[in-house]
């Protein structure tokens, strides 16, 4: 559909071999960054800005984020705001509104800020993804726009497409509830790649803890063709999930905090997190895509015992190959362990896994990028020491080829939400982070 409008040694992992390394260096002459602010935000009540954002091969910055709508006769309303930066005057160029189809006819806004995905395509024209589009009585969460939506922008207005629905395969039809969670990429020919995770319709509260990860890919060059409700079973493929018999089922949580990637021949790989509680399954999976549309998997790591996997960043390495930044959570800790950050990358069949920083409770809201030379760099959130001392900093960590060190950013305003990393045509950090007790965007820059 279309419209226009200090590492420790730690016991091996399935799936990843963990590995000592001598303690953390630090930097002498920490917290060493310029500070841009880039927009403050009215975000109140229940809205969740969802700051994203990606740097185009311009040079320019594009932000996306969800603002309180502007439909006073409907509560709970969002709107997608789109901010264009410049880099090089660190100012805003434009901002504009994408408004998409509201739940039912006559509204405006859509009526959740869950999920929030944002990408490029060749031109630099912003592709978003996000949960929406028709309302759905069949949902789990009965009432809740339950699409896959995508919009992206052309020379003088958004064009807004049904990314998936969630098909579920019954009589008479349904569909589930698809884009709670979701990633998206887009390839060199236009091409659309949309990982998310799904639910049947009609649940109850018990299987509603068990959602699978599909995915779909949209040809740009068809992306205005209509498409059956018989089309999207053969379109939306199962990554991973529960399996049903008529004799027996399987149930699966997965799909959690999935980051969608491209290998160099274009073909989707995802990471994802599993939290299956009645086996006691947790941990983050790899999975790809082959050109004959066969999927496989392999854990990253599997935890258990009272940890699982939180917030989650991908990359491809210099040689192409891929790595995973990601948060190990602890459900049950006692004073001297807790939430802590992790860098993965592949090594021969397998993974090789390594503890950035677990001097306090962090590695929150990861994000994974490679310097000129290949080394791995990780912007992150510092939630609190092991007393229980509040720290909310946002902090950097970078590999220099030997050992890992981390800094500080900064220390005030609980910025180290929502980040974003990369490395500029200088080869220095950028970082962008969300203050979420001053409701502020800002840019740092190491000096």
């Amino acid at each position: 559909m279309m419209l226009i409008y200090g590492c420790n040694t730690k016991k091996k992992g399935g799936g990843g071999s963990q590995t000592n390394e001598p303690p953390v260096y630090q930097p002498s002459n920490p917290r060493q960054w310029d500070m841009h602010l880039v927009k403050h935000l009215d975000a109140e009540g229940l809205l969740t800005p969802g700051v994203t954002a990606v740097k185009g091969s311009d040079g320019n910055i594009r932000f996306a984020y969800f603002s309180d709508g502007t439909d006073y006769n409907n509560e709970n309303r969002y709107n997608i705001n789109i901010i264009l930066w410049d880099s090089v005057a660190n100012s805003i160029i434009s901002e504009e509104i994408l408004n998409p189809t509201p739940p039912e006819t006559g509204g405006e806004g859509l009526d959740n800020c869950n999920s929030l995905a944002l990408a490029l395509n060749n031109s630099n024209a912003p592709v978003i993804a996000y949960q929406g589009g028709l309302f759905r009585d069949q949902a789990p969460s009965d009432g809740e726009q339950s699409d896959v939506m995508f919009s992206i922008r052309g020379v003088n207005n958004w064009t807004e497409y049904t990314g998936a629905i969630g098909y579920v395969d019954r009589n008479p039809f349904y569909d589930g509830l698809a884009g709670s969670d979701l990633s998206l990429a887009v390839d060199s020919a236009g091409n659309i790649h949309i990982a998310f995770q799904f639910y049947f319709e009609g649940m109850d509260s018990y299987n509603f803890e068990y959602p699978a990860l599909n995915y779909i890919r949209h040809e740009r060059s068809s992306l205005g063709d209509p498409v059956a409700d018989s089309e999207w079973p053969d379109m939306e493929e199962t990554v991973y999930g529960s399996v049903f018999t008529q004799t027996s089922a399987v149930h699966r949580g997965v799909g959690y905090g999935c980051k969608l990637l491209l290998d160099n021949s274009n073909n989707p790989v995802v990471f994802f997190s599993e939290h299956t509680d009645h086996s006691n399954t947790y941990g983050l999976w790899f999975a790809r895509r082959n050109s004959n549309g066969e999927w496989s998997r392999q854990w990253v790591e599997q935890v258990g015992n009272g940890w699982t996997i939180g917030d989650i960043s991908a990359a491809k390495t210099r040689d192409g190959t891929f790595a995973v930044a990601y948060t190990k959570v602890c459900l049950d800790c006692d004073d001297d362990e807790g939430d802590h950050l992790k860098y993965a990358e592949q090594s021969g069949n397998g993974w090789s896994v390594r503890i950035v920083d677990q001097s306090s409770i962090c590695g929150h809201s990861p994000s994974l990028a490679f310097d000129s030379a290949g080394n791995p760099a990780i912007a992150y959130y510092d939630k609190r020491s092991y007393i229980g001392r509040s720290r909310k900093f946002l902090k950097f960590a970078k590999h220099n080829g030997s050992i890992w060190g981390s800094e500080t950013v900064a220390e005030d305003h609980d910025y180290g939400h929502n980040n974003t990393l990369w490395f500029n045509s200088n080869n220095i950090p950028v970082i962008c982070s969300y203050s979420e007790a001053r409701d502020n965007i800002a840019i740092f820059v190491k000096r």
